[in-house]
């Protein structure tokens, strides 16, 4: 009788422990909205995974283009009254909405490089960064921009130079990543679309937004912007300045953003010599490693992100933050790229840090070639 109740109960159990590994086996339905998100990204890295490809943020010297001119196609994505203002000879001038149905109508592949023009060179390198992830791999950005082909141009970068603003609050105290959360949701014109033609759509939206580059110190704006009014969720751009703004003294946060430092430990840590003590970097920000050690991919701290907060990214100069905003943007986050990044803030530790090297702004970068003016 006892080894009836046994065998009875060795029944039961397995019984009970089959339903518990069917039931673990069921899959959950998919959210058909989640899954984009993460075809995307395999779409883009398996393109090269430009942003953290050893080419991003794919820049060039005035000095390159110049040599090259009769070489390179050139776009310049400024607006037509700043385009005016001067241009290089032989540049093709179009709103970034209007980029890839030009594509659509040249061979880019008859062009050694494409390079991308704007004032500063940020709103190029974020066009650029969309182009790259829509699968063209011969974009390049003309690094500071117009600032670096001629005198005349190089206000803009000259003005937003800057050091820490005595009111605003630093800290050299390392914050550690979020916990993994899931992306964002996205949605699509069509939800059937081929994979390839919804990266399309999410590259053609974020260039119909385009980005809005503007003199910070003075806070003033280039005329006419091709995205002036957008409200802030579209603007994929942000001052620090603008940031503070919203900063709280007594939890040391910024309300709905999540700051993030993109870039070498020089950023994230600035010192000169044997002042490890120099103020850092905003509290509450968090450092992701490029280039060295890329923590943007899936395989590592991408979804570390958080998908409810506003995103706002700075950087060396400005050009690996835009193309990080790019990805996210593309991904459905709230990102914004804080303009000129660290040299608005921390140029005097940019400008005398060895490990900067080639990085930062400065007069031998700026050329004197010529220019055409509107009229001419």
């Amino acid at each position: 009788m006892k080894k009836n109740i046994k065998i009875i109960s060795v029944i039961i159990l397995l019984h009970f422990f089959s339903l518990s590994c069917l039931e673990d086996s069921v899959q959950p339905e998919l959210n058909i909205e989640l899954e984009n998100g993460a075809e995307l990204l395999r779409l883009i890295e398996s393109r090269g995974d430009y942003l953290n490809s050893d080419e991003s943020p794919a820049l060039i010297t005035a000095s390159e283009l110049f040599n090259n001119l009769n070489n390179y196609l050139i776009i310049d994505v400024r607006d037509s009254t700043n385009y005016l203002t001067g241009f290089i000879e032989g540049s093709v001038n179009l709103n970034p909405k209007d980029i890839l149905s030009y594509f659509d109508s040249i061979n880019t592949n008859a062009f050694e490089k494409i390079i991308l023009v704007s004032s500063t060179g940020e709103a190029a390198a974020y066009c650029n960064a969309c182009l790259r992830y829509a699968g063209f791999n011969n974009t390049f950005t003309l690094r500071f921009g117009m600032a670096s082909w001629n005198q005349n141009f190089s206000n803009i970068w000259k003005n937003s130079l800057g050091s820490i603003n005595t009111n605003w609050e630093f800290t050299r105290r390392n914050y550690e990543k979020s916990e993994f959360s899931s992306l964002p949701i996205l949605e699509f014109q069509q939800s059937d679309l081929p994979i390839t033609d919804k990266l399309r759509e999410r590259v053609q939206a974020l260039l119909n937004n385009g980005f809005q580059e503007r003199q910070v110190n003075g806070g003033i704006l280039l005329p006419k912007s091709f995205n002036s009014g957008l409200s802030s969720e579209y603007d994929p751009t942000i001052t620090m300045k603008d940031l503070y703004s919203n900063f709280n003294k007594i939890d040391s946060t910024f309300g709905e953003y999540f700051i993030i430092c993109f870039g070498r430990e020089q950023v994230y840590y600035p010192a000169v010599g044997s002042n490890i003590e120099s103020p850092s970097h905003p509290p509450n920000s968090v450092w992701y490693r490029f280039p060295i050690i890329p923590e943007t991919r899936t395989i590592s701290m991408l979804q570390t992100i958080p998908n409810d907060k506003t995103i706002a990214i700075y950087s060396a100069a400005g050009y690996n933050s835009a193309s990080l905003t790019a990805l996210l943007r593309i991904l459905g986050y709230n990102a914004k790229s804080i303009l000129f990044g660290a040299h608005n803030f921390h140029y005097y530790f940019i400008s005398t840090g060895e490990d900067f090297g080639m990085v930062y702004f400065r007069d031998q970068y700026i050329e004197d070639y010529p220019y055409v003016l509107g009229g001419d």
